[in-house]
C-alpha cells in the first residue's frame, strides 16, 4: 500500500504548502508517539511510522480534511502541554489496569 501511494499522484501532484503542512502535522504526530516508545527508539519508530503517517496525513489534506487534522494536532499539542501523572507500578495480576472483579462462585 506505501508503495502504490507513495508513487501514486498524491504526492507528485502536492502544492509545497501541502507538502510542508503536512511535515508540520507529522512532526506532532511522531514526536508525541516517541514519548510511548517502550522497548523501541524512537528512531526505529520514525522510520516504521514516519512515511505512512505521511502519506496519511498528505491524502487527508489533499482530499479537504484540513480541519480534521488541525484538530488531531491541536488535542495532541494540548495532551502534551499537560504535566503527566506520576507513574504507577503496574498490577501483575491485573497488567493492563481493567480492575478486574473476580467472579463470585
Amino acid at each position: 500500500m506505501l508503495v502504490a501511494l507513495g508513487s501514486s499522484d498524491t504526492v507528485s501532484d502536492a502544492s509545497d504548502e501541502e507538502m510542508l503542512e503536512a511535515q508540520r502535522h507529522l512532526r506532532v504526530a511522531l514526536t508525541f508517539l516517541s514519548g510511548h516508545c517502550r522497548d523501541e527508539s524512537p528512531v526505529t519508530m520514525f522510520e516504521t511510522f514516519g512515511p505512512a503517517l505521511f502519506l496519511l496525513i498528505l491524502a487527508l489534506l489533499r482530499s479537504g480534511q484540513h480541519d480534521i487534522v488541525q484538530a488531531i494536532t491541536d488535542r495532541i499539542m494540548s495532551v502534551r502541554a499537560q504535566p503527566l501523572p506520576p507513574r504507577q507500578s503496574r498490577n501483575l495480576e491485573d497488567p493492563v489496569g481493567l480492575q478486574l472483579v473476580p467472579e463470585s462462585i
